[in-house]
Order: structure tokens, then C-alpha cells, then sequence
């Protein structure tokens, strides 16, 4: 009358309890591991978080490319920067939007990056999961710190150009891990070969070494 589900479908976890999280930051390897046999209900929720946490990211480029102006002018996003509520607002309701590019273009660039690295066919499905849980490293602690300074600051603004460090060390630190993290869910979820090392961990630190050249390039002429 009843049927035991197979041993493969069955779900050990869900890939955002707190003990799968922990294991992403703590243990890689062990995350991924495991992937294919997490529960991937959440997945999306996890997804939207990397949405806003790109809203997020695109507001800071905006203002360090005002910034960069020989007259920098913040008039027009005065809206945004001069309250927290309003700045709230705007990266919960465009992460929304986001959060399908996030799925499929990111999804998309993961998987070609995986094809260049010897992976034949792979699970489209699973390539977009493992590329959330991968960006989720960096957008997790960058949204939890920013909440944090809502409370501390008095607006976006205040907090851009504050004089304390600490959190953006922590961001970096943890933007540039989830590069390693990236690597590490490329060769143990999909095998993939000896190039993954270039695609997937040398570029895209290469990437952060320009961005932070230019960014601190930027602030050096303030």
C-alpha cells in the first residue's frame, strides 16, 4: 500500500538550516559533498538574498563612480542614501526583479565556466543551486552587517563614508572565500578539471585586485 522512497530521494536537510550554512563557511567541502542530497526547498529564498545583496553591491559602485567625478553630486540618489527605510525598500522590492537574473544569467555564466572546465551536460538545475550557495558566502555577512549599521548610523550615506574599518575587511575577506568556495563546489559537485583553478578561483581574484585598485584609487583622491 505505501512505498519506501529510495534511498537517493531522500533529503537529509534543508541547504540553508543553520547547520548546512555553518558547514558552507566552516566546511566546504563537506557542504558539497553532500549537495545533491540537501533539501533545495529554500533555495529560492537564498537566491533573493543574493539579489539584494547585487542591489546592494550596484548602489556602492553607483556612489564610488560619483565619487570618481571631478564634482561628485549624490543629489540623485539622495532618496535612497538620506534614509533607511527608503534604502530598505528599494533593494528588498529590485531584488525581486533581480533575483531572476540572478537564477538564470548567473546560473548560466556558472555553467558555461563548468563546460570550459571539462563538465560535460551537467545538471542545470544543480549548477544554479551551487551558484547561489557559492555568492551566498559573500551576500550573507554583507547583509547582516549592513542591518547592523542601520542601527548604529543614521543613514546609507553616514555609513559610506565612515571611518570604520572592520567591516569592510570582513566583507572582502568573505568575497574573496566565496571564490575559493566557488572552486571548491566546481570540483566536488561537478568534477571538473584542471582549469577550474583558472575559471573559477585566479580570474575572479584577479577581478577583486582590480576592483579594489580602483576603488581604493578612488578614495585616495577624496
Amino acid at each position: 500500500m505505501f512505498t519506501e522512497p529510495k534511498i537517493q530521494d531522500i533529503k537529509i536537510d534543508s541547504v540553508i538550516s543553520p547547520k548546512q550554512i555553518a558547514k558552507l563557511y566552516f566546511k566546504p567541502k563537506v557542504f558539497f559533498l553532500m549537495f545533491a542530497k540537501l533539501d533545495m526547498q529554500y533555495i529560492h529564498f537564498a537566491t533573493y538574498l543574493v539579489a539584494v545583496f547585487f542591489v546592494m553591491d550596484r548602489i556602492d559602485t553607483k556612489l564610488i563612480k560619483a565619487l570618481a567625478s571631478d564634482h561628485p553630486n549624490y543629489a540623485s540618489y539622495s532618496f535612497i542614501l538620506d534614509h533607511w527605510l527608503n534604502y530598505w525598500i528599494c533593494v528588498a522590492a529590485i531584488g525581486v526583479v533581480a533575483s531572476f537574473i540572478t537564477w538564470f544569467f548567473y546560473g548560466w555564466w556558472y555553467e558555461i565556466r563548468l563546460k570550459w572546465c571539462g563538465v560535460q551536460n551537467p545538471d542545470t538545475a544543480l549548477v544554479r543551486q551551487a551558484n547561489i550557495m557559492q555568492w551566498f558566502v559573500a551576500a550573507f555577512p554583507v547583509i547582516v552587517i549592513t542591518v547592523i549599521q542601520t542601527f548604529i548610523y543614521d543613514s546609507y550615506l553616514d555609513t559610506f563614508f565612515s571611518e570604520e574599518i572592520w567591516s569592510g575587511l570582513i566583507i572582502l575577506f568573505f568575497s574573496i572565500y566565496s571564490c575559493w568556495v566557488s572552486y571548491v563546489a566546481a570540483k566536488i559537485v561537478f568534477s571538473a578539471n584542471k582549469r577550474t583553478i583558472l575559471w573559477f578561483l585566479a580570474l575572479p581574484l584577479v577581478f577583486y585586485t582590480f576592483a579594489l585598485i580602483a576603488m581604493f584609487s578612488v578614495f585616495a583622491g577624496i
